[in-house]
């Protein structure tokens, strides 16, 4: 649904750019395809002219370098350039870096494009050229591998039977639970849940940078869980969910006195692109 909603919204502006055009003169889209360049490079790439006939596809986070070159009109008398209008989609985050020249992050996914507007006068119609880009998403599993450990340090041993059955109840992640998350944006996505009995569960989570992935708040069953995610050894792919629910227990029991609270599962951590 979300890709037909860009569509959508591509083929609006493009009706946009051409509803500009002189009434009488017929419009054809593929005027301006002799007379705008538009140059990109992706990653270690040389330079290349984009085509009409492609769409370039890329992952959430990466960089497009653009530019953009307008090629005099030569066989047209008095013929002039009045504008030149350049429209980038908002799944970009854009930089001008010079004179018809971009820096692009793909900041989300789905499908995105660059598009080229040229006006003057006594031209047939005005020059259109454009670049469609696909933005990829990516994801991360993470596979519970052993059961939670629990740290329950509070006033009385009855208090804290009764917290840690809370934290297996309410909180903590069960063994052989695999969280798949799919970055829709820089700071979070869609989240499915696979449980030991094999339900599947969907949501939504949220994170500070999904590159980075040191925090996760996941949003399933009409609850939210809170993780910082800690590195078990260097270059493993073992990571520790923990949790400190430390306030959130003072707060439920103020008369008690809660020193910590806190849940550390570990999980392997796989990216897939």
């Amino acid at each position: 649904m979300k890709d037909l909603t860009s569509i959508f919204i591509l083929f609006s502006i493009l009706f946009f750019f051409l509803s500009c055009e002189k009434d009488s003169e017929q419009v054809n889209i593929n005027t301006g395809e002799e007379n705008i360049k538009i140059y990109y490079t992706y990653k270690d790439s040389n330079k290349q002219l984009a085509s009409d006939d492609d769409t370039l596809t890329i992952s959430l986070g990466d960089t497009l370098s653009l530019s953009i070159e307008i090629i005099e009109i030569t066989d047209i008398e008095n013929a002039e350039l009045d504008s030149v209008r350049i429209f980038i989609t908002d799944n970009f985050e854009t930089e001008e870096t010079g004179s018809y020249e971009y820096l692009c992050v793909a900041k989300e996914t789905g499908l995105g494009a660059i598009i080229t507007l040229v006006s003057g006068s006594e031209l047939p119609s005005d020059l259109i050229d454009y670049l469609y880009v696909n933005i990829s998403y990516c994801s991360y599993s993470f596979l519970v591998v052993e059961e939670p450990s629990f740290i329950i340090d509070v006033g009385n041993e009855s208090l804290a039977t009764k917290i840690k059955a809370e934290l297996k109840d309410n909180y903590a992640p069960g063994f052989i639970d695999n969280y798949r998350l799919t970055c829709s944006t820089f700071y979070g996505g869609d989240l499915q849940l696979i449980t030991a009995r094999n339900d599947t569960i969907t949501g939504t989570f949220t994170s500070s940078d999904v590159f980075e992935m040191e925090d996760i708040t996941m949003n399933y069953n009409n609850s939210c869980y809170n993780f910082t995610l800690e590195q078990k050894e260097e270059d493993s792919d073992f990571f520790y969910l923990k949790q400190d629910l430390t306030e959130a227990f003072r707060t439920k029991y103020p008369t008690e006195t809660i020193n910590k609270v806190t849940i550390n599962t570990l999980s392997v951590m796989n990216k897939i692109k």
